[in-house]
């Protein structure tokens, strides 16, 4: 898919200069900064829900207690 983006001059050419000296487009540039953007909002989402969870239970495991054996098969 294409997209047409408005941007200042001065700030396509610094930032397609950092591209190059990065080894990269710059679309690869924005693409990448784009989907890190994605990335970090759905772990800040996925962070919400734990502690959204975290908060409505109780933390009772009924006395279970781990242990190395049970856990690794020592």
């Amino acid at each position: 898919m294409n997209i047409k983006l408005s941007l200042n001059k001065d700030l396509i050419r610094k930032a397609h200069k950092y591209a190059t000296e990065h080894g990269m487009t710059l679309n690869q540039l924005i693409r990448n900064y784009l989907t890190n953007l994605v990335i970090r909002k759905g772990g800040a989402e996925a962070a919400a829900r734990f502690l959204r969870v975290y908060d409505r239970t109780t933390g009772d495991c009924g006395g279970w207690r781990w242990n190395r054996a049970e856990i690794y098969g020592d």
